[in-house]
């Protein structure tokens, strides 16, 4: 802790606390994360294993850990903006079309590169969707991230935050997937558009029943996790419908589909993180990413290009000096020689590294980064 200087408290969650600081060393502001008790330090060490684990412009730059009286801290870059503050100063309208769909596309990136390395988030909210200073969206809080080693495994049936919770989790089934974060992202989406959460129901029997009036009844599959009393509800709206209810501008039908396509009650019907990568809605954003995927690969070939002439030019003037005048000095004690190397032998490490299984349920509190 001596290397940073506490500034302030800037965000509270139910197992950790969020200090802005800055690193004495670079005199850069960063943020840390402490977890409040010993106990939670598994929490923490789950999301150190994740963290070490991505590294995407979208997702947020982990830089430090360290104990602390017994606690872990974990050192992330600064952010001084999240995607609740942005929602709720474009209320009530919501965001403009051109950012609605910016922020969503970086949000299925930051999504597609967890997925990739076969990390579901778990608790995709505007809380854990931090803003950097010009505009960038970055991914955060990976304290109930899972690493799926084998599709199917048993999962924490109650972990994402309520609103954007998918109904496989909100009944309490322990078999999901990556599709449980593609839900969320749909219901993310809805808001910045529309202003204001799909689903922002108080209750689990409140949030099934806003489900169920937007998408109809739930499959059969889900009909023996329904509370006892509950009484499946016939649908009395749609998306197009409750989408269509903001006038300030044109309903876009990308955007209304790439909803319909997330926020679907099964699970194996939504899009993939990869599907939602090239949904129509990102055309021109994925041109633009490819244009410069293009732009840098010139450079380095060019770069490339550059090394190899220089090299050709350096064996040419070696070639050109005798070797007479250019002798060759050979320090004897620094080789080593073959036939000792293959006799060296490496010690094999058995043990497998040791990983972090366990889940932890959470409330329907949120884990606030900033």
């Amino acid at each position: 802790m001596d290397k940073y200087t506490i500034l302030k408290v800037i965000g509270e969650g139910t197992y950790g606390r969020v200090y802005k600081a800055t690193d004495k060393a670079f005199n850069q502001t960063v943020a840390i994360k402490q977890f409040k008790n010993v106990e939670d330090n598994d929490l923490g060490q789950r999301e150190l294993l994740v963290c070490s684990m991505l590294n995407h412009e979208n997702i947020v730059t982990f830089c430090d850990s360290f104990k602390y009286e017994g606690t872990l801290h974990l050192v992330f870059e600064y952010m001084q903006d999240d995607l609740v503050h942005v929602i709720n100063r474009a209320s009530p309208n919501g965001l403009d079309n051109e950012r609605v769909i910016e922020l969503t596309y970086q949000l299925c990136k930051a999504v597609h590169c967890c997925h990739q390395n076969r990390i579901i988030h778990r608790d995709l909210k505007p809380e854990n969707i931090l803003i950097d200073a010009v505009g960038t969206l970055q991914l955060c809080d990976f304290g109930v991230a899972k690493v799926v080693k084998v599709e199917g495994d048993l999962m924490t049936d109650y972990v994402a935050t309520r609103w954007y919770r998918p109904p496989e989790q909100e009944l309490r089934c322990t078999q999901y997937s990556f599709s449980a974060d593609i839900w969320s992202i749909g219901c993310i989406a809805f808001e910045l558009w529309m202003g204001k959460p799909l689903f922002p129901g108080e209750t689990q029997l409140e949030q099934i029943g806003l489900i169920q009036e937007v998408l109809g009844a739930f499959p059969k599959d889900y009909s023996n996790k329904l509370p006892r009393t509950y009484v499946n509800k016939k649908k009395k709206s749609c998306l197009k419908d409750k989408m269509e209810g903001k006038k300030k501008k044109k309903m876009n039908p990308h955007v209304l589909d790439f909803i319909q396509r997330t926020v679907v009650l099964v699970p194996n019907q939504r899009m993939s993180a990869q599907e939602c990568l090239h949904h129509p809605l990102f055309r021109s954003l994925q041109a633009a990413d490819e244009e410069k995927k293009k732009k840098r690969g010139e450079e380095v070939l060019e770069s490339s290009s550059t090394s190899v002439v220089i090299e050709e030019e350096m064996i040419q003037r070696m070639s050109s000096t005798s070797i007479s005048s250019c002798p060759l000095m050979i320090d004897e004690s620094s080789m080593v020689i073959e036939e000792d190397l293959q006799s060296l032998s490496l010690e094999e490490d058995d043990e497998e590294e040791e990983g972090y299984e366990d889940d932890f349920e959470v409330s329907g509190s949120s884990h606030t980064f900033v």
